[in-house]
């Protein structure tokens, strides 16, 4: 005779409970850091609702993070399998993005050396190969959905398969918009889609009059969708229980290769710092809020100086060795006094190592080659 426990341990078993808890512990054992049912207001309904999963892996550099970020949905059904209807992709059709990626970053660092456009360039160009031919290559398109009835030739709908499609499709767009609410430190964030199912999926792939069907692991569904007015493609990943488990160990391969992308960009940025135009003046507020209170403090302490405040500074190439010149508006006077004052000077190499990374010399001059 089955306990009120045992009918409790039944019904929970029907649920995607115990499932979700599965997947979750795999991750942690795989080293990825977890928020387990992160909860979030739909900006359209103004309802709340729940992404699963929310797993991550970070890197940081020189005060700059890296997060690589997979939304995950699980769904679990006992009554029913589920089927995606594929077709051939048209090789270059210009109404179909084969690559999406969902990609954001505040940094100035990162966006002046052009690294999401860097990344997009190197997964284009490394898709026949592995990690990213597994994660990101796509060669059929899967233009329809649905779950059909274990024991029956009969179909039932796609809601089951839509709502775990709807559900981190806009918790993703709600990250990204939290992101950009409340994160002040430099962050990279590049998100990813992925649909568990506690179940067997089939691909039914249609070609002319041929319709061939097989169960998979792994199906790669591109889309594009209309999220808060905003027009853009999508890629999703859904995968099996069975098949999970590899499916990371694909995305951390895929980590990796991103990790050294983002790498080699503030690296970039760091050794061509003082050679380079676009790089010098991108924190040039923040560097000027550092230091012009203090150069006002000399210069209109000065006896018979100035009167009226310095209000700009700007940054430039120089003709010495790891060396960047402040040009600033003064006479020549005052430019030696700047020059020679210790603690100045400090104060300057303090505020581009912090904000530039650069480590080299600074002077001062007041013969712009750049003007206002």
């Amino acid at each position: 005779m089955e306990t009120k426990e045992d009918n409790i341990l039944h019904a929970i078993e029907k649920t995607g409970f115990i499932f979700e808890n599965t997947i979750a512990t795999i991750m942690e054992k795989k080293g990825w850091s977890l928020i387990r049912n992160r909860y979030y207001v739909d900006a359209q309904t103004n309802n709340p609702r729940e992404v699963d999963i929310l797993a991550y892996k970070t890197y940081l550099i020189n005060d700059i993070r890296f997060y690589f970020v997979l939304l995950i949905s699980c769904k679990k059904s006992s009554t029913n399998d589920w089927v995606f209807l594929t077709n051939k992709i048209k090789n270059n059709d210009p109404n179909f993005e084969f690559t999406p990626q969902l990609l954001w970053t505040n940094s100035k660092v990162l966006k002046v050396t052009n690294f999401e456009e860097e990344l997009v360039k190197n997964i284009k160009s490394n898709l026949s190969n592995n990690p990213f031919n597994e994660i990101l290559n796509v060669d059929r398109n899967v233009f329809a959905f649905q779950e059909v009835a274990i024991d029956s030739a009969s179909p039932k709908n796609d809601s089951s398969i839509y709502s775990s499609i709807d559900s981190i499709l806009k918790a993703s767009k709600y990250e990204i918009k939290s992101c950009e609410k409340r994160k002040k430190n430099q962050v990279a964030y590049h998100y990813n889609l992925v649909n568990v199912f506690d179940g067997d999926l089939y691909e039914m792939f249609i070609n002319d009059e041929k319709k061939e069907i097989k169960v998979e692991n792994h199906i790669k569904y591109v889309n594009r969708f209309i999220v808060e007015s905003e027009d853009s493609f999508y890629r999703f990943h859904f995968t099996n229980g069975n098949y999970f488990p590899k499916l990371i160990d694909q995305f951390e391969a895929c980590f990796l290769k991103e990790k050294e992308i983002f790498e080699r960009r503030i690296k970039e940025f760091i050794i061509n710092f003082s050679k380079n135009d676009d790089y010098l003046n991108i924190f040039r507020d923040q560097i000027k809020q550092d230091l012009l209170f203090y150069i006002n403090y000399i210069v209109l302490d000065f006896p018979n100086g100035r009167k009226n405040k310095i209000e700009e500074i700007w940054l430039q190439k120089s003709n010495k060795k790891n060396t960047v010149e402040i040009y600033i508006y003064v006479d020549l006077e005052e430019l030696n006094m700047l020059n020679n004052d210790n603690k100045l000077i400090q104060k300057v190499k303090e505020s581009l190592l912090k904000h530039c990374f650069f480590e080299g010399e600074i002077e001062f001059c007041n013969e712009p080659d750049i003007p206002f």
